[in-house]
């Protein structure tokens, strides 16, 4: 994709209204908070199935009432280390939740803590006492392109080469201008979201699209 064209698409996305039907475009599964955890590997190292202690005791806590959890990476986040081999239940993760309409919600996730921070994911999700009106504070748009190539090439080859080229563009803009509206753009890569044949895979939050 021209950087161009991937810039274009960048700024339409910052003026799109968040949607409320309970189901979403393609091959993206229904849920109602999107979580998270940031790693201190990009996806283009992680094996083709993916998944640790914290991440399934996350979704089996979530999952009930329409939470998702997923693996992402950016060089701007913050991540924890990985522990060494047989100690992956002491894995420690930065995480980014969205729901609508609350927005973000960022945590830190263990073993040791994971039945708080489910709790908080639910709370956060819970759209009781939240009014149609209640919108984030923030302008920021979070972007996150899957190039999990050990999963599927062609996520591996088209998403980090969309990836990149949206960097390069953010970069060059900022370079520019500090103050320049791109700033408000959030990108990262994230694990296996589906759809390979449709890639490179895009999911925007906190408005909740996807392209796939």
């Amino acid at each position: 994709m021209p950087t161009f064209r991937a810039l274009k698409t960048l700024v339409r996305s910052l003026s799109t209204t968040a949607r409320s039907a309970p189901e979403l475009v393609g091959t993206a599964p229904p849920h109602k908070c999107y979580i998270f955890l940031h790693t201190p590997q990009p996806p283009s190292e992680y094996p083709a199935k993916y998944a640790t202690p914290v991440q399934r005791a996350l979704l089996l806590r979530t999952a009930k009432w329409g939470g998702s959890v997923n693996f992402a990476w950016s060089e701007d986040q913050q991540s924890v280390r990985a522990p060494p081999p047989g100690e992956e239940d002491k894995q420690e993760y930065h995480l980014t939740a969205f729901t609508h309409p609350r927005g973000k919600l960022e945590a830190r996730v263990s073993m040791d803590n994971i039945e708080e921070v489910g709790e908080q994911l639910r709370v956060h999700a819970e759209l009781e006492g939240v009014s149609s009106t209640t919108f984030p504070d923030s302008d920021d748009v979070h972007l996150y392109i899957c190039t999990h190539g050990a999963r599927d090439c062609r996520c591996g080859d088209m998403g980090g080469a969309v990836a990149q080229a949206i960097r390069d563009e953010l970069r060059k803009r900022r370079d520019a201008d500090p103050s320049d509206p791109s700033t408000c753009i959030k990108l990262a890569e994230v694990a296996h979201v589906g759809g390979h044949k449709y890639a490179a895979n895009l999911l925007v939050y906190p408005h909740g699209e996807w392209y796939v």
